[in-house]
């Protein structure tokens, strides 16, 4: 009987120290995260330092996006300015983009991004049902965005 208690201890001790080390390494993992600066910036955090984005966007004016489809002025908010470009909360700089595109599949809106270096990256761009003419007027509205730039 004693040993049938000794095993059933140990078991419990070793799912509680999987537990431990579950937790202990999730919560390292948040911890970057939650101290991350600029959520907004994805891939810009790998370009400049807090203040070297602040001083970057600080002149820049940014204006609304308007979409002729009122689906798409409901569903995508876009702000437009020389060197950046705002898309659903996300920062991204013109400077560094070299190609972008803008994706459907199923429910699915993506959009793809180049970075120098060759490096991509794919962001959600919105929940809503941006397919036919309403896809053709956002990679209208970003080719426009890219061309202001170039």
């Amino acid at each position: 009987m004693e040993a049938f208690w000794n095993e059933k201890y140990q078991m419990l001790i070793g799912i509680e120290l999987f537990f431990i080390g579950f937790t202990l390494l999730s919560a390292y993992k948040i911890w970057n995260y939650v101290k991350t600066p600029y959520h907004c910036a994805i891939v810009l955090k790998k370009f400049y330092s807090k203040a070297d984005l602040e001083y970057e966007v600080r002149g820049e004016k940014f204006e609304y996006v308007q979409f002729e489809n009122s689906i798409l002025q409901k569903a995508v908010c876009m702000l437009d300015s020389k060197n950046w470009l705002i898309i659903n909360g996300i920062l991204y700089a013109k400077k560094y983009m070299t190609n972008f595109k803008y994706m459907f599949m199923g429910n699915t809106n993506t959009i793809w991004i180049t970075y120098y270096g060759g490096k991509g990256l794919i962001l959600p761009f919105s929940d809503g049902d941006l397919s036919g003419d309403r896809g053709k007027e956002v990679k209208q509205v970003l080719q426009r965005a890219m061309e202001k730039f170039q």
